[in-house]
């Protein structure tokens, strides 16, 4: 890997941006004027929260543009891309019950441990098999906490802003990188889903065998009653209230994501829930103590949203170019996202614009190496939803009668301007080949080491203007920032990282330890 951080001085950098010693006052970037570049890089907002170079945006009005008169929110997510059933209707019944039944990946990657292959070897495979795994408590909390009553105090009556600064506190000890709070209005519930998937996954349903049972994949409904539940068939949130809804971002490890693909990356994606049995448990026992509800699987499968539209309405993300994950100004597209909702009074957040959304127009780095052509190439946007790709592989090709193939992609709804990813080719990819791909994660332009000199001073740059974005992609790709060469996968081992593999300490706003 390439030591350009400590090999290229400042002034060079600022050279080769053509700008020169004097660019940062000329150029004003419409952001403070500056004495050097230090200040210029340690400068947070007026309110401590973020570098001063992201923006926020009015409510509702993220950098990927929404349009809620085109969602009715009866989205039903058992057509979510990564769904047997979903591949099936592109590929067929038959060929996917043969392939399922092939085990294909599991297969292959103890092949690979057996041949000791780079980033598959013993200790790796052990290491990946011993993964922790996912929260599994209870929609409304299972953790008893002495209510208001019981302690003989009234209810806990905070002002919204008071409310926040509590519940952001309480997610950052639990293990939350950041927040962002969104009121839920009568537009929100427009991007609910109307089914979930919860166990139907892996439920491959040929007609008149679908839908699956309400017990394998709830419903999801706005109920009267002053409390939300969930029951064998129905998960439900209180509609005759004000709900709030929380985006949660916990970061993941970049040096795990860079060594795509291999059992390191099956171990990198675990490592977005080494946090949730705390972050489930933890503020819904804290509210439980002031008197309030709160709600969440931690489990972007499971809840009734995506955890996507929670984080970039909340103002901790903006979307992808790969729009199945999004990225944050200080983590990059290593972050794990989830959602949760209360009744506890709170103050909204704004969207942000770090310019991260605009640079993937320029960008393209993930569909460039894409091995499964799923990432769209289009230079802009669009709103319409298009045909899924014809992308075929040897074990899993189009059947050529799918209807499918001639209507809008069915795991994509409406209302979103976005480059729209072929879920379906990239889940089909990721699920059945040996470390489980993960290339745009390692490749993602966003994912790289934040004390380097060069993305130090690029996120400026690239939240206040376009003009040098095609150079800043051009230097990631020169100077082999992506993910690692296969000999030297097992490098990790030998680094000396933070605890649970990611470094908390850049989300630290006001200041923290440094």
């Amino acid at each position: 890997m390439s030591n350009f951080h400590s090999s290229v001085s400042r002034r060079e950098f600022m050279q080769g941006l053509g700008i020169g010693a004097a660019g940062i006052g000329v150029a004003r970037l419409t952001a403070p004027v500056f004495h050097d570049l230090d200040e210029m890089m340690s400068s947070k907002d007026a309110t401590g929260k973020r570098p001063w170079f992201v923006k926020t945006r009015d409510f509702k009005n993220p950098t990927v543009e929404v349009d809620f008169s085109m969602m009715n929110g009866s989205f039903d997510q058992r057509l979510e891309a990564h769904h047997t059933h979903t591949h099936a209707l592109y590929i067929g019944y038959q060929a996917m019950a043969a392939l399922t039944a092939l085990d294909k990946r599991n297969k292959e990657e103890l092949a690979a441990m057996q041949a000791n292959q780079p980033g598959y070897q013993h200790a790796t495979y052990a290491l990946n098999a011993a993964n922790p795994g996912s929260s599994t408590t209870a929609w409304a909390g299972t953790l008893k906490v002495k209510s208001p009553a019981e302690l003989g105090v009234p209810v806990w009556q905070g002002s919204p802003e008071e409310n926040s600064k509590l519940l952001r506190a309480a997610f950052r000890l639990w293990g939350a990188s950041q927040i962002g709070i969104t009121a839920i209005d009568s537009d929100i519930k427009k991007a609910f889903f109307s089914y979930m998937k919860t166990a139907s996954e892996n439920y491959l349903g040929d007609s008149p065998a679908w839908p699956p049972p309400l017990t394998v994949s709830r419903k999801f409904l706005w109920t009267d009653q002053d409390k939300g539940y969930e029951d064998s068939t129905t998960t439900a949130l209180p509609g005759n209230k004000q709900m709030y809804m929380v985006g949660i971002v916990t970061p993941m490890s970049k040096e795990l994501w860079r060594r795509s693909p291999s059992l390191f990356k099956n171990i990198a994606n675990g490592t977005r829930s080494l946090r949730n049995t705390p972050l489930h448990q933890g503020p819904q026992g804290f509210l439980q103590g002031l008197g309030y509800m709160g709600y969440t699987h931690m489990n972007d499968g499971s809840d009734p949203i995506a955890s996507n539209a929670a984080t970039i309405l909340g103002g901790c993300t903006e979307i992808a170019r790969q729009d199945n994950f999004c990225f944050t100004p200080e983590d990059g597209s290593a972050v794990g996202l989830f959602v949760f909702f209360t009744d506890i009074p709170l103050a909204p957040d704004k969207p942000i614009d770090a310019g991260m959304f605009k640079f993937c127009a320029t960008c393209g780095k993930c569909a460039e190496f894409c091995p499964s052509n799923s990432i769209s190439k289009a230079k802009e946007p669009q709103w319409e939803v298009p045909l899924r790709n014809n992308t075929s592989f040897d074990w899993a090709k189009v059947d050529p009668t799918s209807t499918y193939m001639k209507q809008p992609r069915v795991y994509h709804f409406a209302g979103k301007k976005q480059y729209f990813c072929d879920g379906d080719t990239c889940h089909l990819w990721y699920a059945y080949t040996a470390g489980g791909c993960g290339i745009c994660y390692g490749t993602c332009s966003f994912n790289v080491n934040t004390d380097a000199l060069v993305h130090s001073l690029s996120k400026p740059l690239i939240a206040n203007t376009s003009v040098f974005n095609h150079f800043l992609y051009s230097i990631s790709k020169n100077f082999g920032y992506g993910v690692m060469p296969a000999d030297e996968m097992e490098s990790w081992w030998d680094l000396s990282l933070p605890a649970l593999g990611s470094d908390t300490s850049v989300e630290a706003w006001s200041g923290g330890y440094k």
